[in-house]
């Protein structure tokens, strides 16, 4: 259906597929599924401009797009990483007890009191 009536309007479609292969090994026709989704997937938040599904780029959301720079430039920053760890590792008890509705049937995640990193050197692995 993205295919046919686009990414924009069926797009949500993409993303309820794991990925787990299991579609394309069953196919009775050998249409290599996994492929076609994760491409579908691409062209959705891409948006590439000879692509032949209408839509395509559709899916990309701003502040999401956002949010991946910020991940990525915090995770080509080895110090500013650690040190913003640092941070949330001392500032824990600030975090918010409930998390909407996510938190009503789960526990809300609790930062540990020291990162990996703190406790390996602690115990005497360095970087390793």
């Amino acid at each position: 259906e993205p295919q046919r009536l686009g990414l924009t309007e069926m797009g949500a479609l993409t993303s309820a597929c794991t990925l787990c292969g299991a579609c394309g090994e069953v196919c009775p026709v050998e249409i290599p599924l996994p492929e076609l989704i994760n491409r579908l997937r691409a062209e959705g938040v891409q948006g590439a401009a000879d692509s032949p599904v209408p839509g395509a780029g559709g899916l990309r959301r701003p502040g999401e797009a956002l949010a991946w720079r910020l991940w990525q430039g915090l995770c080509t920053r080895p110090r500013l990483y650690r040190g913003l760890l640092w941070l949330a590792t001392r500032l824990r008890r600030l975090a918010p007890r409930r998390l909407g509705p996510w938190a009503r049937y789960r526990h809300a995640p609790r930062p540990a009191p020291r990162s990996l990193h703190e406790l390996a050197r602690r115990e005497g692995c360095g970087d390793e």
